[in-house]
């Protein structure tokens, strides 16, 4: 599979989900609905899984599970 980079949005999202924030701080931080934000945490995930990205966040641990602790709300 070809890989691509995360786009400013996509990463914003990625690294704040993984901080533990909900999709209603995403969505103000970025200007966008809080629907919005859940539905490009969940595409980020499908790309992930997929391994369509080349600019993970080095602190994503690949060996392992990738999801563990984060909230999908």
């Amino acid at each position: 599979m070809k890989q691509r980079s995360l786009t400013k949005i996509q990463l914003t999202v990625l690294t704040m989900k993984l901080a533990g924030n909900s999709n209603y701080a995403i969505s103000r931080v970025l200007g966008i609905h809080p629907d919005t934000v859940s539905n490009k945490y969940s595409d980020i995930r499908r790309g992930m899984a997929k391994g369509a990205y080349n600019n993970l966040p080095n602190e994503l641990n690949i060996n392992g599970d990738l999801f563990s602790g984060v909230n999908d709300e």
